[in-house]
């Protein structure tokens, strides 16, 4: 058994150990000596043999508990180690948890940073007024969007530029009471009106300071409100706040103003009635009735401009018109002013009053003549234009569609810009004292707003004046009507005049009586029902005023009709048409005659009433032309 591990040793390897040898359950350690002759030959080995097979279970048993042993501790310090490292497993669990909670708050926290930043900038970029956020050296530092478009620039040529160089020119001073300038002092919020030429833009400029933790200026951030349309707006209306006053002026004074010129214009043509055409007093009584026939036409100027004058609206030609005013005008304008007339408008209907039509053109060519005291050109234009919605846009007040144009211009001397701002303003004359009333434009401006018209003016010092007027154009035909012209007539009827002016029932009764009609007069309303009741015949016709103390013309006229339905009533006023509106039943019948009271138009329009159906089943109205007749509608 030992030969096989002999074979395996090499000869060179003798006088080494083997171990683990075991033979019949004996465990020994051998070790072999080679034996050689004189000649060096082997001739054999010596062989040692160790019996190790109690040392080998004495080993074996230590190596077991040793092994026991080892694998306890490793037990042990396997599961201190599990337990450490399930105790770390969970320790980084929970920050990995932590911090993925952390993360998760991070990611919706920059979601909102970077949404609520693109909401403020859209904000930035939505807000229509101008804002820059500058520093305190007044450099702008970021605009918004409405910035770059007002002033037609990009943001890189606006921003580290300075504020009062970028809008107003490189080398300009900081605007007056610039707010900048008193926030960068006292470090408050300020606000101020600028005017910026360049721009042709108001604005109202306000400037809040923005601080660090210190309370120190770090930034400004500067608002620019482009008011320039809310002062236009604020100018109108100052405009017609100046205008209704004036109106309610006119108003008021009317009724007595006329009541005056009934009594001057009826008893003067009462008077030169009865009196020679050759007699100096007639001269004298023509010349007190056309002084009350001018003062009649000042108060109509001052009704028609504040757009308060009763006005007759029918479809008019403004070529016709224009062709025949030109007749007058020749003469009115003098040798040294040539009138060029250009009828040219294609569609040419309107709905006007002619006479108003006339007035706008006589007081423009009579300033168009004074504005050309060496002579000049006056060209009178029509012509057919199509005003869109952008023109209309750009110029308030008039509506897009289809208008006449009606220019006048002329040569003259022209008008400056401050001028031109006031030209509108009643009783504002450039004229000496005593040879102008200051009424003329604003009566023309007047008439054309009752007419749904627009008026536009252009003019330069030295290069003369156009005024352009728009009128909306219609396609109702014009009827022909003819014009009358009777004699005074006569009556038989019984009429009932009731006015607390005595001498307006004085002019009336004048007029009327030796005209064969009977006459009943008071100045008191309730007096008149008393009258009514006990009258022997019925009175055939009410002739009353309009506003009377204690009782009013239409409360006695319902008073009276409702006992006598066939009571034709007839009113009397010096008011303009929203006041006799206001003190009218709706839905009433009734006729109107204005003041002042002229004898021959008194005469003439009561004998129609009376031989027709209008004061009972038709409202009316007349003026003091005796030529001109129009219904209206009922009021």
């Amino acid at each position: 058994e030992i030969i096989p591990h002999l074979h395996d040793i090499h000869s060179e390897h003798a006088h080494q150990m083997f171990n683990n040898i075991k033979i019949q359950n004996q465990h020994y350690r051998a070790g072999f000596i080679t034996l050689r002759d004189a000649g060096g030959r082997d001739v054999g080995d010596i062989i040692p043999l160790f019996n190790i097979t109690a040392q080998k279970k004495a080993l074996n048993r230590h190596a077991l508990l040793m092994l026991a042993g080892g694998s306890f501790i490793g037990l042990v310090l396997f599961v201190l180690f599990s337990r450490h490292v399930i105790g770390l497993e969970k320790m980084l669990s929970s920050r990995s948890q932590a911090l993925q909670r952390e993360l998760v708050q991070r990611a919706e926290t920059e979601k909102e940073l970077r949404l609520a930043q693109e909401e403020w900038e859209k904000t930035f970029a939505a807000i229509p007024d101008i804002i820059c956020i500058q520093d305190r050296d007044m450099r702008v530092q970021r605009v918004n969007k409405a910035a770059c478009n007002i002033m037609g620039k990009s943001p890189d040529e606006i921003e580290e530029k300075i504020c009062h160089e970028l809008f107003c020119g490189a080398g300009s001073p900081p605007c007056t009471d610039c707010p900048m300038l008193k926030t960068i002092e006292d470090g408050q919020p300020h606000t101020a009106e600028i005017t910026h030429s360049h721009l042709q833009k108001i604005f109202l400029v306000s400037s809040s300071p923005v601080l660090n933790n210190q309370g120190e200026i770090v930034s400004m951030v500067h608002v620019a409100k482009d008011i320039t349309e809310q002062k236009r707006i604020e100018e109108e209306l100052r405009q017609s706040l100046k205008m209704e006053a004036i109106g309610r002026l006119a108003g008021g004074v009317a009724h007595d103003f006329n009541n005056l010129l009934t009594t001057i214009l009826g008893y003067s043509e009462l008077l030169m009635m009865d009196i020679d055409k050759d007699s100096p007093v007639r001269k004298s009584l023509k010349t007190i009735y056309d002084a009350g026939e001018k003062a009649a036409t000042l108060t109509h100027q001052l009704l028609a401009f504040s757009r308060k004058q009763e006005i007759q609206l029918q479809p008019v030609d403004i070529d016709q018109v224009t062709t025949e005013i030109g007749k007058l005008l020749t003469r009115l304008i003098g040798e040294n002013v040539t009138l060029e007339l250009r009828p040219n408008a294609k569609q040419r209907i309107i709905r006007a009053d002619p006479s108003q039509l006339e007035q706008i053109i006589m007081n423009l060519a009579v300033n168009a003549k004074d504005s050309m005291p060496g002579g000049g050109r006056l060209t009178i234009e029509t012509g057919s234009i199509f005003l869109d919605q952008a023109f209309a846009q750009s110029h308030k007040g008039i509506k897009p569609g289809p208008h006449v144009m009606l220019s006048i211009s002329d040569t003259g001397e022209g008008m400056e810009p401050e001028i031109m701002e006031k030209i509108f303003d009643p009783f504002f004359t450039t004229k000496e004292l005593g040879k102008g009333t200051g009424l003329g434009l604003a009566t023309v401006f007047g008439i054309i707003k009752q007419h749904n018209g627009y008026i536009h003016v252009d003019s330069e010092p030295g290069s003369g004046t156009t005024f352009k007027i728009y009128f909306p154009h219609i396609t109702d035909a014009i009827e022909e009507k003819e014009k009358t012209s009777l004699p005074l007539p006569s009556g038989t009827e019984n009429i009932l005049v009731v006015d607390d002016e005595k001498n307006i029932i004085d002019v009336a009764v004048a007029t009327l009586k030796p005209l064969g009609y009977k006459i009943t007069a008071t100045r008191d309303p309730r007096e008149a029902v008393i009258l009514h009741q006990k009258a022997s015949k019925p009175f055939d016709l009410l002739l009353t005023d309009v506003i009377m103390p204690e009782m009013n013309g239409r409360q006695l006229a319902e008073i009276l009709t409702a006992k006598q339905p066939t009571l034709k009533i007839v009113y009397m006023s010096g008011y303009t048409d929203d006041i006799i509106k206001r003190h009218t039943t709706m839905g009433q019948k009734f006729t109107l005659i204005n003041k002042p009271l002229l004898p021959h138009v008194l005469a003439k329009k009561l004998r129609e009433i009376l031989d027709g159906d209008i004061g009972s089943g038709q409202a009316a109205r007349y003026s003091s032309n005796p030529d001109k007749f129009t219904e209206v509608p009922q009021t």
